[in-house]
C-alpha cells in the first residue's frame, strides 16, 4: 500500500516537473518577428491576421486590402468606401452600388453618375430632377409695366454659420486678373438662411450654402455673397416667384448711394422685358451675419440657363451642332475699367471696347 502510494507521489511529480520544464523552455524561446510577404511570415510561416486596416493598408503587415466584397459600397474588411469615379448606367462597376441620383445638372444629368433622367413632367417642370422643358419666350402684352420692389423698411435676411465668418472677413490684399489660378477658391458652407420683416408669404428659414463670390470685388471688406438653398426656394417675389437654388447678394460697396445697380437693373426690366428677354430681378435688403448687422444688399439672380432665368437650349455633352443657345459673358479688362474711373475720355474708352466686342461676335455668326 506504502508502495502504491510513493508511485503515485512520483509520477505526479514528475508531470510537474515536464510541465514546468514545457513552460521555462517557451518562455526562453525568442518570439519571431514575423517578415511577411503577401501577407505571411517567411520565418514561421505565421498568417496575418488582417485585424486592422489604416487607409486600406494592414498596419501589421502592410498588406493592402483588395476590396473583394462590398456592403453598401463600403468594403466589408477593412471598412474602405469606395470611391465611386466610374458609373456605367448608374450603377458602380466596383462595388456594385446604384447612385441616388442626389443633384442633376441643368440638363437633367447626375452630377455624380451621368445617367439621364427619365423626366416626370408636371406642367414644366420634371418632378424629379427640376429640369424644365424648353419655351421660347413670347412677347408681352403691350401693357407690361414691370414695378420694382419697394418698400418703407427692407426685408432682413439672417445668416447663421459656424464657419462661414472666417471667410467673410477675410483679408484679401489684391485680386489677379491674369492669372485666375492664383487666386482664393471660395468654397460653400453650410447655413441657414433666414427671411424676415417682410410679407408673411415671403418668410422663410432653411438650410442652404453660402459663400463669397466676385473678382475684384471680394478684396473689399464687405464682400458680396452666393446663396445656393438645398432645396429650389423663392426670395421675396422676385422673377414673380419662380423658385430656384442660387441667389446673389451684391455688396455695392463702392456706391455709396446703393442705387447704381438697382438702376440698371429697373432700366434692364423696363428694356427688355418689354420684349419678352430676361433681366434679373432685384430687391435692397439688410443682411445679418450670426446677428451681426453687415449692412444693405442687393439681392439679385444667379445668371444661369434656365427656364426662368436666361432661357436658352444647353446641348448635351460633346454636341457639335450649332441649333442651340448662346450665353455671352464679357467683362472689360482691369486697363479698361481704371480709365472707366481715373480718365476724362472714359466714355469714349469704353463705347471703343463694347463697340470692338460686337464687331469681333458679328465677325463670327455673321
Amino acid at each position: 500500500m506504502i508502495k502504491r502510494h510513493l508511485l503515485y507521489k512520483t509520477v505526479s511529480l514528475v508531470f510537474v516537473l515536464i510541465i514546468v520544464c514545457g513552460l521555462l523552455m517557451s518562455a526562453c524561446t525568442p518570439k519571431c518577428e514575423h517578415k511577411y510577404r503577401n501577407g505571411v511570415c517567411t520565418l514561421c510561416n505565421y498568417a496575418c491576421p488582417h485585424a486592422e486596416y489604416e487607409n486600406a493598408v494592414c498596419k501589421e503587415c502592410n498588406k493592402r486590402c483588395r476590396h473583394t466584397e462590398y456592403n453598401e459600397g463600403v468594403c466589408t474588411e477593412c471598412k474602405t468606401v469606395c470611391p465611386h469615379t466610374n458609373y456605367s448606367e448608374g450603377v458602380c462597376p466596383v462595388c456594385k452600388i446604384v447612385c441616388k441620383h442626389d443633384d442633376y445638372d441643368a440638363n437633367g444629368r447626375c452630377e455624380e453618375c451621368g445617367t439621364l433622367c427619365n423626366h416626370n413632367f408636371v406642367g414644366n417642370e420634371c418632378t424629379v430632377c427640376g429640369t424644365e422643358k424648353f419655351i421660347a419666350p413670347g412677347k408681352p402684352e403691350a401693357d407690361y409695366d414691370y414695378v420694382a420692389h419697394l418698400d418703407e423698411e427692407l426685408p432682413r435676411i439672417y445668416v447663421s454659420s459656424e464657419t462661414f465668418m472666417k471667410d467673410a472677413t477675410r483679408y484679401v490684399p489684391s485680386f489677379d486678373n491674369y492669372n485666375p489660378e492664383n487666386n482664393i477658391d471660395w468654397q460653400y458652407h453650410n447655413c441657414t438662411v433666414t427671411v424676415n420683416n417682410c410679407a408673411e408669404e415671403y418668410e422663410l428659414s432653411v438650410t442652404a450654402g453660402i459663400k463669397v463670390r466676385g473678382n475684384w470685388t471680394t478684396t473689399y471688406d464687405k464682400k458680396p455673397f452666393r446663396i445656393k438653398f438645398d432645396k429650389k426656394q423663392a426670395m421675396l417675389g422676385l422673377n414673380g416667384g419662380a423658385k430656384m437654388k442660387s441667389w446673389v447678394l451684391l455688396a455695392d460697396y463702392k456706391d455709396c448711394a446703393l442705387e447704381r445697380n438697382s438702376v440698371a437693373f429697373y432700366l434692364g426690366q423696363q428694356i427688355l422685358g418689354s420684349d419678352g428677354y430676361y433681366c434679373s430681378d432685384f430687391r435692397q435688403v439688410e443682411v445679418y451675419l450670426n446677428n451681426l448687422y453687415w449692412g444693405v444688399y442687393l439681392l439679385a439672380e444667379q445668371q444661369q440657363v434656365n427656364a426662368n432665368r436666361i432661357n436658352v437650349t444647353e446641348p448635351d455633352d460633346n454636341y457639335t451642332g450649332t441649333d442651340i443657345g448662346f450665353r455671352i459673358s464679357d467683362e472689360a479688362t482691369w486697363e479698361v475699367q481704371s480709365s472707366v474711373h481715373n480718365h476724362t475720355d472714359a466714355v469714349n474708352q469704353l463705347y471703343s471696347w463694347v463697340q470692338a466686342r460686337f464687331k469681333y461676335l458679328n465677325s463670327v455668326w455673321l
